[in-house]
C-alpha cells in the first residue's frame, strides 16, 4: 500500500484516536471506501498509485450536469516507538484506512440527507485540469490563491468551452 502522505504521532497520542485497536486488513476498510463512494452514486470509481479516484454527475448553474473527478490521497499514520535506546517508526496501515472510513460515513451521509452539497463537502478533493491538461486538486489552487493575494480573480477559474 502506498500512502502518499505520512502523519507520525507518539503513542500517547495513538491511544486516544479512534481505531488504535482495529483488528481487520486494511483492505477491508478501503472497500468499505469503495462501496460508499459507489452507493453515492459514482460513475467511475477505483484506486490508482494508492488514491482513491471517482467522478460524479454535478448539476451547474445552467441546469445542466458536469462531471467531476474526485481524487482522495489517503494519509499513513505511523506511531513512533522507543525500541532499546532507538526510535522506530511502525506504521498503522489499518487505522489509517479505518479512520479515513469513518470520516467519509460522516461525510456521505450528510450528503445523502442534503444537509450539504457534495462538491462542498467534498472540496478538498475535487480536482481540475490545468492549462497544461494537468490534474490539480482544486484545494491546492485556492491555497495557491490564497498565498498569492489573488483570490479575487477566482473567476479565472472556470475551464473554457
Amino acid at each position: 500500500m502506498s500512502l502518499q502522505k505520512t502523519v507520525t504521532v507518539t503513542q500517547a497520542v495513538f491511544d486516544t484516536i479512534p481505531g488504535r485497536g482495529v483488528s481487520k486488513d486494511p483492505e477491508y476498510y478501503k472497500s468499505q471506501v469503495i462501496a460508499m463512494i459507489a452507493q453515492l452514486g459514482a460513475s467511475e470509481y477505483g484506486v490508482s498509485k494508492g488514491d482513491i479516484i471517482f467522478s460524479l454527475s454535478i448539476a451547474v448553474a445552467d441546469g445542466s450536469k458536469r462531471d467531476v473527478y474526485f481524487r482522495i490521497r489517503p494519509v499513513l499514520i505511523q506511531v513512533r516507538k522507543k525500541k532499546g535506546s532507538a526510535y522506530v517508526n511502525e506504521p498503522r496501515p489499518d487505522t489509517s484506512w479505518y479512520l479515513l472510513w469513518k470520516l467519509l460515513e460522516t461525510k456521505i451521509a450528510a450528503i445523502k440527507v442534503g444537509i450539504v452539497e457534495v462538491q462542498h463537502e467534498m472540496m478538498q478533493y475535487i480536482q481540475i485540469t490545468d492549462h497544461r491538461g494537468e490534474p490539480v486538486v482544486f484545494s491546492e489552487v485556492m491555497d495557491m490563491l490564497i498565498q498569492n493575494e489573488r483570490l479575487n480573480n477566482i473567476a479565472a477559474l472556470e475551464a473554457p468551452r
